[in-house]
């Protein structure tokens, strides 16, 4: 039998590190889930909505989707999302226009914190009827 010699395991170690490297921040940090299928409300209850609230900091990107729960005029709604780190905090927004009819299907996206380690909450839910 054939003892692996020291160059053999070397290349298997550091090959085995590489791989690590660029396969585990893709894997482990995929999206951060902020609400998952809840209802959600602006401060006057003018709208709610049941979705999902994700941001991916791999693409940089926070997104809203569900439905409209309750029939409302159309407006601007405006979604605040404040992330934690250690030392700093960062604000995202997920805002568009709507319609304001009920079951409306809500599809959103924006830019977001590109840090894995950032931990992201729902701050504020505004949602600003037009005439």
């Amino acid at each position: 039998m054939n003892m692996p010699t020291f160059k053999n395991i070397r290349f298997a170690y550091t090959l085995s590190l590489m791989l690590s490297l660029l396969f585990t921040p893709a894997i482990s940090h995929a999206s951060t889930l902020v609400r998952s299928n809840q209802t959600f409300c602006d401060t006057t209850k003018t709208i709610c909505i049941k979705g999902t609230i994700r941001v991916d900091p791999n693409q940089g990107i926070a997104r809203l989707n569900g439905r409209i729960k309750t029939k409302t005029r159309p407006g601007f709604l405006r979604i605040t999302l404040y992330g934690y780190q250690e030392k700093r905090i960062s604000v995202a927004y997920i805002q568009g226009r709507l319609d304001g009819k009920r079951s409306e299907i809500v599809n959103l996206k924006n830019g977001a914190s590109q840090h894995t380690d950032t931990r992201w909450v729902l701050h504020r839910v505004e949602y600003l009827p037009t005439q």
